[in-house]
C-alpha cells in the first residue's frame, strides 16, 4: 500500500500522518527498551501486562506482617515519593528528624528512616489483612485493615516492577 496524499497538495492525509508517528513511536519504544539494565528489562511488562499487581500487593502486605522493610524497600523505586498524612505527624513527635512537614517523603533511605520508625513505636504491632487490590494501568491500589481496625488505601504508581509515587488514605473515625 502506498502513501496516500492528498490530490490536491500532494501532501500525506491525517491518517497517513497518524500512521507514520504510530510506527515512530514502536521504533522509540524498542529503542528505549534496549537502554534499560538487564534486570529492568526482566521486569518490564508485555504490551498487555501490567506489574501493578496481586502479587505487589501480597509482597507489601507480607513485609509489613512480618516487619521485614528491607525486602519491602526493594519494592519502591530510590527517588520514590510516598504522600500520607501520618508522615508530617511523625514528623512533628520527632522534632523533625523522621518524616516531612509536608507530608511527603522523596526518596527510599527517608522511607526507610519512616517506615523503620512505624515498626518500633506502633503498639499493638503491626498487622495488616489484605481486603482489596484494585488495579489500573500502571497502578494499584491496595486496601487492607491494620491492627487497630482503621482501614487503608495505598494508592500506588509503579513503573517497570517497582513503586514511584504513593498516595495513602486513612478511614475516618466511626466512618463505615
Amino acid at each position: 500500500m502506498g502513501t496516500q496524499v492528498n490530490r490536491n497538495s500532494r501532501r500525506p492525509t491525517a491518517n497517513c500522518q497518524c500512521q507514520r508517528f504510530e510506527k515512530f513511536l514502536e521504533r522509540c519504544t524498542v529503542v528505549l527498551t534496549l537502554h534499560y539494565h538487564q534486570e529492568d528489562r526482566a521486569a518490564m511488562p508485555s504490551h498487555n501486562e501490567y506489574p501493578a499487581s496481586s502479587a505487589l500487593a501480597l509482597e507489601i502486605i507480607d513485609c509489613w506482617n512480618e516487619k521485614d522493610m528491607e525486602r519491602l524497600l526493594q519494592s519502591y523505586h530510590p527517588a520514590c515519593e510516598y504522600t500520607s498524612p501520618r508522615v508530617a505527624d511523625v514528623y512533628e513527635q520527632t522534632d523533625g528528624t523522621i518524616g516531612s512537614s509536608s507530608g511527603t517523603i522523596h526518596d527510599s533511605e527517608a522511607l526507610k528512616e519512616y517506615f523503620l520508625h512505624l515498626v518500633r513505636t506502633t503498639k499493638p504491632p503491626i498487622q495488616c489483612e489484605l481486603l482489596s487490590v484494585l488495579r489500573g494501568n500502571g497502578s494499584v491500589a491496595v486496601v487492607y485493615e491494620r491492627e487497630n481496625s482503621e482501614i487503608v488505601a495505598e494508592y500506588m504508581k509503579v513503573e517497570y516492577g517497582r513503586i514511584v509515587k504513593v498516595d495513602v488514605l486513612y478511614s475516618t473515625p466511626g466512618s463505615p
